[in-house]
C-alpha cells in the first residue's frame, strides 16, 4: 500500500515538472513583445538601402545597328544574328581576357526601311572597356556574316543558271549579280549613362521582414527561458 502512495506521489511530481508550451501563450509572447519587433523591422529597414549603396555597381551599355541588305531572308537573318553569341563573341572575349559567361552581348532586330537590323547591345561595369570589346566584336561581326548573307543570292543565280544550262561559278555570279553588304548605321560610343538602379525598396522590405522574423524568435526565446528556467 505504501509503495502504491509513493509511486502516485512520484507520477505527481513528475507530472508537475512536465512544461506544457501553449501557442497561445507563445501568441501573446509575440503580441507583448510587439514594441521589439517594430524596432527590429525599422533598423534592418534602414540596412537596406545602406547596403544598396555599399554593394551596388552601376552598368552601362553602348550599341551597334547593323543594317541588313533587304534580298536577306528572315532566315538568314536568324541565323546571322545567332552567329554574333557563337565564336565571334568567345574570340572577342578571348582578346579582351574577359569571361564569356558574363554575357556581355544581347542582340535584337528590327525592320528599318523594308530591311532588318541588328542591334548587337553590349553591357558592362567599365565604359571603356565595353567600348573596345565592342569595337573588335562589331568588326569580327560583319566580316563573319556578309559570305553567308550574300550566299543565299549566289545559290539563288547558279540554280537559276542551273536551269537554262548554263554553268557559272561563284566569282562569276559575284560579278554579274549586284550583291550588297551588311553595313553599319550607328556606331558604338563610350557609355556614360548608367542602366540599372539598385532596388530600394524591394531590399528594404527584405531586410524589414528579416528583422520582424528575428524580432519574432527573440520573443519566442524569452517566453521559452521563461517557461523552462524559472
Amino acid at each position: 500500500m505504501e509503495k502504491d502512495n509513493e509511486k502516485q506521489e512520484f507520477q505527481k511530481d513528475k507530472q508537475s515538472e512536465i512544461k506544457i508550451i501553449d501557442l497561445v501563450d507563445v501568441f501573446k509572447a509575440i503580441w507583448n513583445g510587439k514594441l521589439l519587433i517594430l524596432v527590429m523591422m525599422i533598423l534592418f529597414g534602414a540596412v537596406g538601402p545602406i547596403r544598396n549603396y555599399v554593394d551596388f555597381v552601376p552598368s552601362y551599355r553602348t550599341s551597334v545597328w547593323i543594317q541588313i541588305p533587304q534580298y536577306a531572308s528572315k532566315q538568314t537573318v536568324n541565323t546571322v544574328l545567332n552567329t554574333a553569341r557563337g565564336d565571334i563573341y568567345r574570340d572577342t572575349c578571348k582578346i579582351k581576357n574577359i569571361d564569356p559567361d558574363k554575357n556581355i552581348v544581347t542582340v535584337s532586330t528590327k525592320l528599318l526601311e523594308n530591311s532588318y537590323v541588328i542591334i548587337v547591345s553590349y553591357e558592362g561595369t567599365e565604359p571603356e572597356l565595353i567600348k573596345e570589346f565592342s569595337d573588335i566584336h562589331k568588326e569580327l561581326y560583319v566580316r563573319g556574316i556578309n559570305p553567308y548573307i550574300n550566299q543565299e543570292i549566289i545559290v539563288s543565280a547558279q540554280l537559276k543558271a542551273l536551269e537554262a544550262g548554263i554553268t557559272i561559278q561563284t566569282e562569276d555570279v559575284e560579278k554579274n549579280v549586284l550583291v550588297s553588304e551588311a553595313k553599319i548605321i550607328k556606331d558604338s560610343a563610350v557609355p556614360t549613362v548608367v542602366v540599372n538602379q539598385p532596388e530600394w525598396v524591394v531590399n528594404s522590405i527584405k531586410y524589414a521582414l528579416a528583422g520582424g522574423v528575428l524580432g519574432c524568435g527573440l520573443c519566442v526565446l524569452r517566453y521559452l527561458y521563461k517557461l523552462f528556467c524559472f
